[in-house]
């Protein structure tokens, strides 16, 4: 396995997306990762950014594997021909956000990493948030779970895709919560603006009879993203947005009236909680799973999970939209 300097990572950036000025910004803040450059296949691209961050510009994935140990992969170099060359050249892998291929180049990518004893780590999934982290949330039995996921009105309406990819840590978050097979998952959705599904209303079933429910919304006046969950004896809350957790502890006061309301206690805990350094903290993360080889909180076996309900989500709509 190629092995991580336990206190320098050297990282190549492969790709241009969203999330990738803010994350050179914070990585070069840190004295632990070391970009080493950047790629894209759109040189002119590539070049801006280099400029902007004092960053060495690679003309192809092989050349700058070379220089480092782990590649961190963005939109527009998320295909599987790429992945594969990251891969093959026996570089870790972090890839932000769900990778959204089908379920044969999962495997092969996944066969190809297990043949170059290299790890892969899903960068912004559900399961790898700091405040989800921090929460340690897993139902052994029944349990519930209900997520508001609401999103301000913005460009791309009619996508309904878009709706449907935000939901993806969300479904991360309940798979990762309830250790039981899914059983279940329905769906419905409505537009009040565009012609596609606005807000989308899913449930997924567990073997274990619990639930989650999730309920994302891309036309609200207020951003809102939490997620409540339920057990008996208890109830725990993450405020993504206010990037807090309170977590309740229900009891009986007296177990001779175990029915009536005024015997119940409820002790709530609030916790805060700063995830300011963001990617720093999956990439440190990743070098704590090489050095003592263990798995990433988020893989691709996790990554195929939740695209596979994304997918039917997904199908789900477009009838509903007679697309």
């Amino acid at each position: 396995m190629t092995k991580i300097d336990k206190y320098m990572i050297k990282l190549g950036i492969a790709g241009i997306g969203r999330h990738t000025e803010l994350d050179i910004e914070q990585i070069q803040n840190h004295s632990e990762i070391e970009i080493v450059g950047i790629y894209d296949r759109r040189i002119e691209v590539a070049e801006n950014a280099a400029l902007k961050h004092n960053l060495v510009v690679y003309g192809n994935i092989d050349a700058m594997a070379t220089a480092c140990d782990t590649i961190l992969v963005y939109e527009s170099a998320k295909d599987y021909a790429t992945i594969a060359c990251i891969l093959k050249n026996s570089k870790h892998l972090v890839i932000s956000g769900f990778l959204l291929l089908n379920d044969d180049s999962l495997r092969d990518l996944q066969k190809t990493a297990n043949e170059a004893d290299v790890k892969i780590l899903i960068a912004r999934s559900g399961r790898g948030n700091l405040a989800f982290r921090k929460a340690s949330v897993q139902f052994e039995t029944l349990g519930f779970i209900s997520i508001q996921h609401k999103m301000n009105l913005h460009t791309g309406l009619e996508d309904t895709l878009l709706i449907i990819r935000r939901m993806l840590p969300d479904i991360d978050m309940a798979l990762a919560s309830i250790n039981s097979n899914t059983r279940k998952v329905s769906a419905n959705g409505i537009s009040l603006v565009g012609h596609t599904p606005d807000m989308i209303h899913t449930a997924i079933e567990f073997d274990n009879g619990s639930v989650a429910n999730i309920t994302a919304s891309r036309i609200a006046l207020q951003e809102e993203h939490r997620i409540d969950f339920y057990e008996p004896g208890r109830h725990l809350t993450i405020d993504f947005i206010g990037q807090t957790i309170d977590h309740s502890s229900i009891a009986f006061i007296s177990q001779n009236q175990p029915e009536v309301l005024s015997n119940i206690q409820i002790e709530t805990k609030s916790y805060s909680l700063d995830d300011s350094l963001g990617i720093v903290n999956e990439l440190l993360a990743l070098q704590i799973a090489i050095n003592e080889n263990t798995a990433t909180f988020c893989g691709l076996i996790e990554n195929n999970l939740v695209v596979n309900i994304a997918n039917q989500l997904t199908d789900k709509m477009k009838r509903i939209s007679n697309l």
